[in-house]
């Protein structure tokens, strides 16, 4: 299928899949436009969003699974699932025997954020999170997929307060075993993978005679917000110590580069070993240390418009335009439902320069024996 040519005979597809079975049923007419948003870091990781005009309308809490296709130079023709939404009204209006309105449809994983346990929850220490997380997902009716088994067993017990959402059990039992957060996939399958990853750029975009980017590139990065000095404080009973830790790097963040500018990052530290000031001095310069270093990867962000192509938040997609060449993990991404299928993707990266640091600190008072 060629992606980077034209498209003709583009077509969106809104078809009724039936909640108990999950098999597709009738298509839904009727609808004249639409957008679809995905986001990586947002709770539900998909949304949309349409209009209808005509006979009927979609019921509400129905599900209804979203399909693109066009025809190619070729004469070859296309089918994309866009996804598969649950959804629920905005508006409804009737003239005569004419309906038109809105509808919004939400990602499974409403069904996990709407409902909560309404007591303390506790998830006992030797427990297997990520089969937890699973088998409260498939409780409520959920189809999941598990890209790698975990064997990881809490350390501990850990209990949920009662107005807490499966959602949120069910992420936070996935990130103890270092799990991403859970995700639908276009079928609304709720995948479990692991963090971290390395992925290779599953799409490049460039600037050239197969180019499918409009004509712009938008770049972005946060090091004015990255802070380039930790400042830790801690203060017992018996001593009162100070740490500093700079960025002297030469960076675009660092305290040299900026001309002396400070963006402090303050910690103040109530637990500290060491047997005198001394020696809780020179941990607490290392607990600056490792602020620091935490703390001074910047994030650069690319934005970009194109045609739909079947490209995912978390992806990695590299972008050549001129001399401009850039890869990057897909963090949102709006994909307009009408002719062009024009999509507005937003990418980022962490950016970690070497950091050269200086060190500093002292003991402000401390008790003597």
């Amino acid at each position: 299928m060629n992606l980077l040519g034209n498209r003709a005979d583009e077509t969106y597809t809104y078809r009724r899949v039936d909640w108990q079975t999950w098999q597709e049923g009738t298509d839904l007419g009727d609808v004249v436009s639409g957008s679809i948003e995905l986001g990586a870091f947002t709770d539900l990781k998909a949304t949309c969003s349409f209009s209808f005009m005509g006979q009927e309308a979609p019921e509400q809490d129905s599900l209804i699974r979203i399909y693109y296709s066009f025809k190619d130079d070729d004469g070859e023709v296309a089918e994309f699932m866009l996804g598969t939404f649950l959804i629920g009204f905005s508006t409804v209006t009737q003239v005569e025997d004419r309906l038109s309105g809105t509808a919004d449809g939400y990602s499974v994983l409403k069904v996990l954020n709407d409902r909560k346990y309404g007591m303390p929850f506790t998830v006992n220490a030797g427990e297997l999170p990520v089969s937890k997380a699973v088998a409260l997902m498939e409780g409520l009716g959920l189809r999941v997929n598990v890209g790698e088994e975990s064997s990881y067993a809490l350390t501990a017990d850990h209990t949920f307060d009662p107005d807490d959402s499966y959602l949120t059990i069910v992420n936070w039992l996935l990130t103890s075993a270092d799990y991403m957060a859970v995700s639908p996939d276009a079928r609304g399958i709720c995948q479990v993978r692991k963090a971290g990853a390395s992925r290779s750029p599953v799409a490049t975009f460039e600037d050239d005679e197969n180019s499918i980017m409009y004509p712009e590139v938008s770049t972005e990065n946060d090091w004015q917000s990255t802070p380039n000095v930790v400042r830790a404080y801690y203060e017992d009973d018996t001593c009162a110590l100070w740490a500093t830790a700079k960025n002297m790097s030469g960076s675009k963040a660092s305290l040299d580069n900026r001309g002396n500018r400070e963006l402090t990052l303050y910690e103040s530290v109530s637990e500290l070993d060491g047997a005198d000031g001394a020696s809780k001095l020179v941990n607490l310069k290392a607990y600056a240390l490792n602020k620091l270093l935490d703390n001074s990867g910047e994030i650069e962000r690319v934005s970009l418009s194109h045609p739909y192509v079947p490209i995912l938040p978390n992806d990695a997609i590299q972008v050549r335009y001129g001399a401009f060449d850039w890869v990057g993990n897909v963090t949102n991404m709006r994909v307009s439902l009408a002719p062009s299928t024009k999509c507005e993707t937003e990418t980022r990266r962490l950016v970690s320069p070497t950091i050269q640091t200086e060190i500093d600190g002292g003991i402000l008072w401390e008790v003597s024996e």
